[in-house]
């Protein structure tokens, strides 16, 4: 086909003109693929939503823990996958090999987050798919962490060995429920993830890793296609659909699967440190309330007011304010970690950065739920 439309490139050519030639065709049809994607995720969406009001995949605002005051779909995360699987469907192989495997790995997330938006099940069913899914991304995918980079000396790369299978599945457990702690206002999570992903796509480009970049494109397309009925905006006042468990677990699973393949790869491989910094946001929040909840003598994974979007609401900003405080901050985290490694900091002072900035997050979350403060209640905040 290359030399039917460049007669100059005979099969098999492997001069620059033709390199450059074959290149454009790729990213032209990574272009096509992220098109497709963004356009069936939308076409979904708007398909499932009378389909979710039967079916009961509705979010009620019956607990004072929401900001809508109106009962709201929750077949986001279906509509995103129904995108990616029909982008997949046209995509060449070599990108098909990581996509479907990510797909399959990611089945028990879509089964139980579908069981769990429809009638609420136990955290345990919950993490154990968590835990499924991060297994068969490693055993299937082979997708693993192997080591963590020099944290520690610079030039001295720290192994993991025996802890790496073990390492790993913690690591994706605790992505995707950072990225669902930050589902709590319209927007945030996919929004988040988005920006995350496009300086994963910036990594993947810089690396040369051709499927990876492609892949994170579609997602990035994807999320986009959610975000459209998600996001707010001067013409609309609230969503009109939500991620549910199935779409924040899923986005979750991808971004940590992304983030670990970029970080292993041999040859100029995205620095694991540069992954933290990239997602600082979820993993900050995460890390927060975990260590809080345990300190309390409570589950780590229960429901509360307490997260950053939260504090940031208590301290005066509306929905919308803090909607892009928080994305501000992803893109700038997301700087330091890609500029870091571009600029040849030394990974070592990223890994004390990141034990800073978590030390001051902590502080002010302690401050923030002194008693006497008070979280406001649904809908006290337009956005």
């Amino acid at each position: 086909m290359t030399s039917a439309l460049n007669p100059r490139c005979a099969p098999g050519g492997i001069s620059l003109e033709c390199r450059e030639w074959s290149n454009l065709q790729v990213t032209l049809h990574t272009l096509l693929l992220a098109v497709i994607a963004f356009v069936a995720t939308a076409i979904a969406i708007h398909w499932l939503r009378p389909l979710s009001e039967k079916i009961g995949l509705v979010d009620h605002p019956n607990d004072e823990r929401k900001h809508h005051t109106t009962p709201t779909p929750l077949c986001g995360g279906l509509g995103i996958v129904a995108g990616l699987v029909v982008a997949l469907l046209l995509s060449p192989r070599e990108l098909g090999g990581i996509g479907w495997p990510l797909m399959a790995a990611s089945l028990p997330l879509v089964a139980v987050g579908l069981w769990d938006d429809i009638v609420e099940i136990s955290t345990k069913i919950r993490i154990a798919a968590q835990i499924l899914s991060a297994l068969l991304m490693v055993y299937l995918g082979h997708v693993v962490i192997l080591h963590v980079g020099d944290i520690i000396e610079p030039g001295h790369v720290l192994n993991l060995g025996a802890w790496a299978v073990p390492l790993t599945v913690f690591s994706i457990v605790g992505i995707i429920n950072g990225v669902n702690m930050l589902d709590g206002l319209d927007g945030l999570a996919g929004g988040v993830v988005f920006i995350a992903l496009g300086w994963f796509a910036t990594a993947a480009f810089i690396q040369g890793a051709g499927a990876e970049a492609s892949l994170t494109l579609v997602l990035m397309s994807a999320a986009a296609g959610f975000l459209v009925f998600n996001l707010r905006h001067s013409r609309r006042g609230r969503a009109t659909v939500f991620l549910g468990d199935t779409g924040s677990t899923v986005l979750g699973f991808a971004l940590g699967w992304l983030s670990i393949q970029l970080s292993q790869m041999q040859a100029g491989a995205l620095p694991p440190m540069s992954v933290v910094w990239i997602m600082a946001v979820p993993l900050l929040d995460t890390l927060a309330q975990i260590v809080r909840r345990l300190a309390a003598g409570r589950n780590p994974m229960s429901p509360d007011r307490n997260h950053l979007h939260h504090l940031l609401l208590r301290a005066g900003l509306s929905e919308g304010q803090t909607v892009a405080a928080l994305f501000i901050a992803a893109w700038l985290f997301g700087a330091i970690g890609v500029g870091a490694w571009q600029f040849g900091v030394p990974m070592n002072l990223l890994f004390w950065g990141s034990l800073i900035i978590y030390g001051v997050y902590m502080a002010v979350v302690t401050w923030g739920n002194r008693p006497g403060k008070r979280p406001r209640r649904a809908g006290d905040q337009a956005g």
